[in-house]
């Protein structure tokens, strides 16, 4: 929610995102990795295919490997996250030229090696979407019936055709099910791991996450960032005093209050207790004073928070940071708390 400090400051969208955490079995791994094995896989089976195959025909096994080989090693070294996600259906389509060239050459229509179709299927059902896999089994259908347009083609050959064309599309679809099923469960469950349990905010490590991004981000675009840790003023007596129960619905009250008056940019964690931290891209220190302020002086007034801030200096490492804010906290605390002290500055109580 933008609020009037931040008018006409570029946003750093999600700061936090569930991307930042590397999945197992996100698309972009499951490309490489998948692609990485059909590819060893189809140039395992070329090798031997090498010998069975006539002499005139071991041009076409050669054109195979050749064809294999740059694949490979386009998987590897091209940035393919950066390009359209429609140039991932390419790789499959080209180890589909492989199986059909491996297939005319060792025998054509009869030959053993026609199942190699099912390997760029397999490939694009982990990891494609719906419009990539469609397009790979047009691609099957297209390469296994294309040559038996012709009037001496056999019945029987047209019922191993379809078979295997029926094979690939059930194949392919079940597995992008199980897959699209599977990403979804562990996208849940890095979710639970990355968000703290009592008040839905992110916890420890989405903010050391959060915290290296927004660095980074800030080196590339030299904008300002600032860290924040708030800590509410004998919160332990208050726990004695009315009860865990009464605290805990306490800090779910603060944090709800808190993320409405923060920026879709802004990361706000629970480090423990009640400790939060606050990170702020493209806001400087005299902006962090006032936003922290505002979320301080707005809880209940029997209550009272301490919090220290630290810009970042765009050399020092995240752990420095966070200890000058840190320390700041400390300052703070024992003033008097009740107070924001910003890390540099004397006049921020």
């Amino acid at each position: 929610m933008p609020t009037k400090w931040d008018e006409g400051a570029p946003r750093i969208e999600g700061t936090m995102k569930r991307d930042d955490v590397q999945q197992p079995f996100s698309r972009n791994t499951l490309f490489r990795a998948a692609g990485l094995l059909v590819g060893l896989v189809l140039m395992a089976v070329l090798y031997v295919s090498r010998s069975k195959t006539p002499s005139d025909e071991v041009r076409l096994i050669i054109q195979a490997a050749t064809l294999t080989a740059i694949t490979v090693v386009a998987i590897i070294v091209v940035p393919w996250e950066r390009l359209p996600g429609s140039l991932q259906a390419t790789p499959p389509l080209v180890f589909l030229l492989v199986a059909v060239l491996a297939r005319e050459a060792t025998g054509g229509a009869d030959s053993s090696y026609s199942q190699l179709v099912l390997l760029p299927i397999v490939w694009l059902g982990v990891y494609g979407s719906t419009a990539e896999l469609l397009a790979g089994l047009f691609g099957v259908a297209v390469a296994l019936t294309l040559p038996l347009v012709v009037p001496d083609a056999t019945a029987s050959e047209w019922r191993r055709t379809i078979f295997l064309i029926g094979s690939a599309t059930v194949l392919g679809f079940a597995l992008q099910i199980f897959f699209a099923q599977l990403r979804a469960h562990t996208g849940k469950l890095s979710q639970l791991a990355m968000t703290d349990d009592l008040t839905g905010v992110p916890n420890r490590r989405s903010w050391d996450i959060g915290l290296e991004r927004a660095l980074a981000e800030s080196a590339h675009t030299h904008r300002p960032v600032c860290v924040a840790i708030i800590d509410v003023d004998r919160f332990k007596d208050y726990n004695d005093e009315f009860g865990h129960q009464a605290g805990d619905r306490f800090l779910k009250e603060l944090t709800a209050k808190w993320r409405g008056q923060l920026r879709e940019s802004d990361l706000m964690a629970r480090l423990g207790g009640d400790e939060f931290a606050l990170v702020l891209p493209s806001c400087a220190a005299e902006s962090a004073l006032t936003v922290v302020r505002r979320l301080c002086s707005g809880i209940r007034e029997d209550r009272t928070c301490s919090a220290g801030v630290a810009a970042w200096d765009g050399r020092e490492s995240r752990y420095q940071l966070v200890a000058r804010a840190d320390a700041s906290l400390y300052e703070a605390k024992e003033a008097g708390r009740g107070r924001v002290l910003v890390a540099g500055l004397t006049d921020s109580a």
